[in-house]
């Protein structure tokens, strides 16, 4: 390195040291800076850390199958997308911005998927041509026939109407038949429908209900069946449900006949009570005979004498004539009693 010498006196200066440091400024720059330091570090423009562009990519589950067709998208894009766009029938219009999309395609033909994911960095589309497949279902017939008519018809859950009843449409492949019809035990089943034919059902349903044939003595008892009247004996109910259900007969001035019994479906159940009355009687003699015959001070008649019907109970019984003394008893009378009096009157 030559010297350089400076002329301002009677001094002589030597630079030669100083040039060091005049150059370390850009030696730091290069240090700190590698683009500057070597241009080769440098990826398509961007600096280590920068996200590149992403690259398109996904799979669809299922690609072929009939209307209407549920159609999965799995998103398996690099570089990070942060936005998606899906066009399921590459028409231009945007059908879904999430990223792995469901979607279902209820028109039979071909489509052409595209799938546009997007970064700070750009973006990527990839398109699949004739991607997906849905084709025509194809259909056929049920004819359901029930005894007894008039069942209702639910098929894979769904009401459709009552028997008898012959269902268009309906697609290929296993069904489930379900009838149902009040006082009657549910009838379902499997049925496999061919395109363009007829399957047929005929379902005998069986009965779930049984019957009630009651008579009673005396007859013209109210007949009460779960707390609700029936009708009056004689009397046939039908269509009981089965199962436990309380019996009551009714009828004035007579003890309620009641019963708990056990209906069976398809039998018939005979009941023929016999009601306790209420009341009972009391049979009355006096000596002398023809007294006056005073029942809780009404008057009945003259001895002897029968008197029917008489309530349940405690009774005064006064026995009464001219030139003798009253005389009196009190009777307790059960019902269906019958209590016997014999009075000696005193003069």
């Amino acid at each position: 390195m030559k010297a350089i010498y400076m002329r301002g006196g009677s001094r002589r200066r030597d630079y030669r040291l100083f040039i060091p440091f005049l150059l370390l400024p850009l030696l730091l720059l290069l240090c700190v800076h590698p683009a500057v330091a070597d241009s080769s570090t440098t990826v398509s423009g961007y600096y280590p850390g920068t996200i590149p562009a992403p690259v398109a990519d996904f799979i669809a589950e299922p690609l072929t199958g009939p209307v209407p067709l549920q159609v999965s998208f799995t998103d398996l894009s690099q570089n990070s997308p942060a936005e998606w766009a899906w066009d399921f029938e590459n028409d231009g219009t945007i059908d879904s911005t999430d990223q792995n999309p469901v979607t279902v395609f209820d028109t039979p033909g071909t489509y052409s998927v595209r799938l546009t994911v997007r970064n700070p960095s750009g973006s990527d589309s990839c398109l699949r041509l004739d991607y997906i497949t849905v084709y025509p279902l194809e259909t056929g017939r049920i004819s359901i026939q029930s005894h007894p008519p008039q069942a209702r018809v639910l098929l894979d859950g769904v009401e459709k109407g009552y028997t008898p009843l012959t269902l268009q449409n309906v697609a290929v492949g296993e069904h489930q038949v379900l009838l149902e019809k009040p006082g009657y035990a549910q009838w379902e089943g499997t049925i496999f429908v061919q395109a363009k034919k007829t399957a047929h059902i005929f379902a005998r349903l069986e009965s779930n209900t049984g019957t009630i044939m009651i008579w009673s003595y005396p007859s013209k008892a109210q007949v009460i069946l779960d707390g609700i009247e029936v009708g009056y004996t004689p009397l046939i109910i039908r269509e009981v449900g089965t199962g436990e259900h309380h019996l009551v007969l009714e009828k004035s001035g007579y003890i309620a006949w009641e019963e708990t019994i056990t209906v069976e479906a398809g039998r018939t159940f005979y009941f023929f009570p016999r009601l306790g009355t209420m009341t009972g009687t009391i049979v009355i003699w006096s000596f002398p005979s023809h007294a006056i015959v005073r029942l809780d001070s009404d008057n009945r008649g003259y001895t002897p004498l029968t008197i029917r019907e008489v309530p349940a109970g405690e009774h005064l019984v006064v026995l009464e004539m001219t030139g003798y003394k009253n005389w009196e008893k009190t009777v307790s009378l059960g019902p269906g009693e019958t209590e016997f009096v014999l009075g000696f009157l005193k003069r």
